[in-house]
């Protein structure tokens, strides 16, 4: 004979209407607004509801050291942080991924993050560590500064400049006009 195992809902209140916000997770904005609060000046998520000794109510949520992006775990389950904040901010899921502006994984001010393609995120993205001039896009052939930018898949040459600054005023014109507000 088998047993049947008792589920409790925790810490969701049974009178609200329950709804499908994303097809994969079944997570509400109506459920992220019961368990969290948000402070988007410093980007602090807070328990709302004590699940069990390890998550208690009024705690903030913060970024494990092992891991680049503060992650949150909703019954069983780990989501990104700046996702659910999202969904809290906007009442949707994001279409597309969410870039923070200033690059810094852990930061999530409300002003810090908006919603981006993985090519926009490709072009808010840090310097690569063997750039030797620390300008993306420009390198030295010859004596001279070669440079380019890329999109879409795509390698555009800008050409060969005897002056850095002018070079790098080349690059920004062309990151204007390739990435648009995108690039920071």
């Amino acid at each position: 004979m088998k047993h049947k195992r008792n589920v409790h809902v925790r810490d969701f209140d049974i009178t609200m209407p329950i709804r499908m916000a994303d097809k994969d997770t079944g997570l509400t904005y109506e459920r992220v607004r019961y368990l969290f609060k948000y402070n988007p000046g410093t980007g602090n998520l807070i328990r709302r509801v004590s699940r069990n000794t390890n998550s208690m109510k009024g705690q903030v949520i913060k970024r494990q050291p092992s891991r680049r992006y503060t992650v949150v775990t909703i019954d069983m389950r780990d989501y990104l942080a700046h996702r659910i904040i999202w969904l809290y901010m906007t009442g949707k899921w994001p279409k597309e991924q969410i870039d923070h502006i200033n690059r810094i994984k852990h930061d999530n001010r409300w002003i810090n993050l908006r919603e981006a393609t993985g090519n926009q995120q490709q072009v808010n993205r840090n310097i690569q560590r063997n750039n030797k001039l620390g300008i993306r896009g420009i390198t030295v052939v010859r004596n001279r500064f070669c440079v380019q930018i890329g999109t879409g898949g795509q390698h555009f040459y800008l050409g060969h400049f005897k002056d850095l600054d002018e070079a790098v005023e080349v690059r920004k014109a062309a990151e204007i006009r390739y990435f648009g507000e995108i690039c920071t």
